[in-house]
């Protein structure tokens, strides 16, 4: 699968850091054509309520919204769980 526009296939994920006292979830979300990366916030934990607001930040992130409604794919390694309520977000978009 390889995209032939920007925005059409975005890989959404996250890397562990740890530091002295916790551990840091960075997210992310990369573009495939551009490879460009759209910084999505980090946290302590992950849990459902994290990883949809991820899926959020993306949708409303101002790169994001400035290209047309088109369809797209998003490509992810977590929240196959939450697949319906990650639809409800990126739907109206």
């Amino acid at each position: 699968m390889k995209a032939t526009r920007s925005k059409e296939i975005l890989y959404v994920d996250y890397y562990t850091r740890e530091t002295t006292e916790e551990t840091a979830y960075i997210f992310f979300a990369m573009d495939d054509l551009s490879e460009y990366i759209f910084a999505l916030g980090a946290s302590k934990q992950i849990s459902e309520l994290i990883i949809l607001q991820r899926f959020k930040k993306l949708i409303k992130h101002k790169d994001f919204k400035s290209s047309p409604k088109l369809p797209f794919t998003l490509v992810s390694s977590f929240g196959g769980e939450f697949e319906k309520k990650i639809k409800s977000i990126i739907f109206p978009f």
